[in-house]
């Protein structure tokens, strides 16, 4: 889907050099986040990142 068919949100946060790092939209009704986030980095010392693929697993296999 084209993003100009998107219902826009306002960009969130974003960094000192004004990258952005995140942002929201709802296409087709559905939420939709996207992060700029790496959670293969340091996954061994991040719990975050750990739970993290421990759900896309999850999902992944339909449970």
């Amino acid at each position: 889907m084209a993003a100009t068919r998107w219902r826009r949100r306002p960009i969130r946060p974003a960094a000192d050099g004004g990258a952005v790092e995140a942002v929201s939209a709802r296409p087709c009704g559905a939420e939709v986040l996207g992060v700029q986030w790496h959670p293969e980095w340091d996954v061994a010392g991040s719990v975050a990142s750990q739970r993290f693929f421990a759900l896309v697993g999850t999902a992944l296999r339909g449970e």
